[in-house]
């Protein structure tokens, strides 16, 4: 309940980018933003790295969705790497 402002003010950023879009997939271009942009402010990270801290965690998760793997080839590692580095 103590990060419900918090949680409220990234989601009405995220919403107000969608509407100045004008079309837009919910959960990729609005509701996948939060846990980011929060985790971002809550561990007092750069706001000019959040897109990319964004970026390779959908890299490491898009391995979790069987329309996006290819059994055929070994997992990239490389977001997983990136990420532990940072």
């Amino acid at each position: 309940a103590r990060l419900e402002p918090q949680i409220r003010a990234v989601s009405r950023e995220l919403l107000a980018g969608a509407v100045a879009a004008g079309e837009v997939e919910l959960v990729h271009d609005v509701t996948s933003g939060i846990p980011t942009r929060m985790i971002g402010q809550l561990m007092g990270l750069p706001e000019a790295d959040w897109g990319r801290l964004h970026e390779l965690a959908e890299q490491q998760t898009s391995g979790q969705d069987p329309d996006m793997v290819d059994p055929d080839r070994p997992a990239d590692m490389t977001a997983a790497i990136e990420m532990a580095m940072y």
